[in-house]
């Protein structure tokens, strides 16, 4: 039986880093210029979007992104005025981020543009293919959430 070897090219890790890369840098394009925003606040305008109102710890795990990237795109978007942050009336130890008026404006613009590219993207496969690519990924990331932290985590439902 012969050893195998890890051929950086052919390692999953490695192609899904790459992917996720090019995918950004290319879409970062489309975006940047007129919005100024990085990948990670775009992310995270996104997410606010998504889980609104929610708060820094919550942008984290649904990002799976640095607690410390995700503050700081937190406090740039906030300095930008396309989220706010509030007390929860709750839990006041907790501070809740919405998108602004502006900021809701933005993710709008950005998201027509983002379905625009996933279309043109995603062009290559087949209806069948897209399917499959989705439920393929979203067992990867339960698998590597449970690898990662023992818990049964999936790709989080919008709350809307």
């Amino acid at each position: 039986m012969t050893k195998r070897k890890l051929i950086l090219a052919n390692f999953t890790p490695y192609r899904v880093s790459r992917l996720d890369n090019e995918i950004s840098a290319v879409f970062q394009r489309m975006y940047a210029s007129v919005f100024k925003l990085s990948v990670p606040q775009w992310r995270m305008l996104a997410a606010s979007h998504q889980l609104q109102p929610t708060t820094v710890s919550e942008l984290t795990q649904y990002s799976a992104m640095e607690k410390m990237t995700v503050a700081r795109a937190i406090t740039d978007l906030e300095s930008n005025g396309l989220v706010s942050r509030s007390v929860d009336k709750e839990d006041r130890r907790r501070t809740l981020i919405k998108l602004t008026g502006r900021g809701a404006e933005v993710y709008d613009q950005i998201s027509e543009l983002g379905l625009q590219f996933e279309d043109e993207l995603l062009s290559v496969l087949s209806e069948e293919e897209i399917e499959r690519f989705k439920d393929i990924t979203s067992r990867l990331v339960d698998k590597i959430a449970l690898m990662r932290n023992g818990s049964e985590a999936i790709f989080a439902e919008p709350r809307r």
